[in-house]
This record gives structure tokens, C-alpha cells and sequence, in this order.
């Protein structure tokens, strides 16, 4: 089976499957030894998380994002992401 094959079989898969395999797939490709945080990011990634565990900052529901982002740019959400399994929508003014 070549890889263009492979491929579609994956994509008539369910969504929750065809997720479970991209998850398993990019633990896959995490590699500790080629993974390197810069002190400045590692401070940054603490901030964040101290702020979000003291509830100093709310956490916004990517959905809502991705809405705000096709208003104010006037076009349709699915152009800014894959979490709704489209891509037949674009924004050329992004």
C-alpha cells in the first residue's frame, strides 16, 4: 500500500479515530533530546500557567476565537482552523 493509498483510508476513518491517530502519531514524533526551551520561553510558559491556576486570567474557548477573528476580518470561521473539520473556507485578508 503506497502512501497516497494509506492516506485515504485514514480520511474515511471517523473523526474521533482519525484524531486518536494524530495524537498518537505526534507523541510519536516528540523527541525530549531535540526539544529545547529557551530560558526567556520557560519563564514565559510559568507566568502563564501561574496565572491561569490563580484564575488571574480566564482561558478563552478556542471556538470563540476563531469567531472574533472571522468578524473582525469578515470572513468565515472555518479559515482559521482545522477544529471544525472544514477547509473550504479562506480569507485572503489575513
Amino acid at each position: 500500500m503506497g502512501i497516497d493509498q494509506l492516506i485515504q483510508e485514514i480520511l474515511r476513518l471517523p473523526r474521533e479515530t482519525r484524531a486518536l491517530l494524530v495524537e498518537k502519531l505526534l507523541k510519536s514524533l516528540d523527541s525530549r533530546e531535540d526539544f529545547y526551551i529557551s530560558p526567556a520561553w520557560r519563564q514565559e510558559i510559568r507566568r502563564r500557567r501561574d496565572e491561569l491556576e490563580s484564575g488571574a486570567v480566564k482561558p478563552v474557548p478556542a471556538d470563540e476565537v476563531f469567531k472574533k477573528l472571522a468578524e473582525r476580518f469578515g470572513c468565515a470561521p472555518s479559515a482559521f482552523g482545522f477544529w471544525n473539520n472544514r477547509d473550504d473556507a479562506t480569507c485572503d485578508d489575513l
